[in-house]
């Protein structure tokens, strides 16, 4: 039988660390190309979205320092951004983690209540983009002023 999600969690908090809140994670698309409408239709089109969503996992992870999967679960402590991710039947991958102090300022949408971009701005310099649902990138936002 799998582990749950928060017995995963609480195992992986240092003794200091709390957790505050978790959310499921989407990578964006590298490319601002749209092919929703033709993925239905055409087979080929299906798999060229699914490599794209891998592709653009990759070079997120590499920027974050995390081996992200196009849908992540992320943990925010107050001292770490924790990702897992859930394969088909149900068990759990850790992926790693990232430092607060690596984050210094994340902005997203003010509207939209489905999946909404976060830009992350790193201490390195780089900046990345994470998808995350209505509330969760709301309150990612907030943790970084």
């Amino acid at each position: 039988m799998p582990a749950t999600f928060s017995a995963l969690v609480r195992a992986e908090l240092r003794p200091d660390e709390r957790p505050i809140f978790h959310s499921s994670v989407a990578v964006p698309r590298l490319d601002d190309a749209d092919v929703s409408v033709f993925a239905s239709v055409l087979p080929l089109l299906i798999i060229w979205h699914k490599r794209q969503k891998w592709r653009s996992a990759k070079v997120i992870g590499e920027v974050l320092g995390v081996s992200l999967t196009p849908i992540s679960l992320m943990v925010l402590t107050n001292q770490r951004l924790l990702f897992w991710s859930r394969d088909r039947r149900g068990s759990y991958s850790w992926l790693g983690q990232v430092p607060r102090e690596a984050i210094i300022r994340v902005t997203t949408a003010t509207i939209g209540i489905g999946w909404r971009t976060c830009e992350l701005s790193m201490a390195s310099g780089a900046t990345t983009k994470l998808r995350l649902v209505g509330q969760a990138a709301d309150d990612l936002a907030a943790a970084f002023p």
